[in-house]
């Protein structure tokens, strides 16, 4: 069964609050400990890619520009059928929004991990840096 759409924005929403404190953390933590975290990133991030169908490599300007171009194409859809009362139609341009929904959601996921990732790579990045200034 499908989770609703709200149960899956509350999942984003954790999981950025859980970026966040492991961030604040991070400069705390030794070397391993950050590279143990970005090795677990990128197995979460490569379990949930698995789960996304299409291209997941897609790049983020790629991705945003096609969200916008299929929000825009339910809108005009929308705009057009405003006064239908065909039960059917109605019914597959909600499945289509969901499923833009959803796919979304993986996407702000995936996000999420990508962001966390990249500031422990850059707090290694500088703590590295910083040992060859001293």
């Amino acid at each position: 069964m499908v989770r609703p759409l709200s149960e899956r924005l509350e999942e984003i929403s954790a999981r950025a609050r859980r970026a966040e404190e492991h961030v604040r953390r991070a400069r705390e933590e030794g070397d391993e400990k950050l590279r143990a975290r970005l090795s677990e990133l990128k197995a979460d991030a490569e379990a949930r890619a698995s789960q996304i169908e299409g291209d997941v490599s897609s790049t983020w300007s790629e991705l945003r520009a096609k969200v916008r171009s299929q929000i825009d194409e339910i809108k005009a859809d929308l705009d057009e059928r405003k006064y239908e009362r065909d039960a059917k139609h109605a019914a597959k341009r909600a499945d289509k929004a969901e499923e833009h929904a959803a796919a979304a959601i993986l996407f702000a996921l995936d996000a999420i991990d990508y962001a966390e990732s990249s500031v422990i790579d850059a707090i290694l990045a500088r703590a590295e840096a910083d040992s060859y200034a001293s």
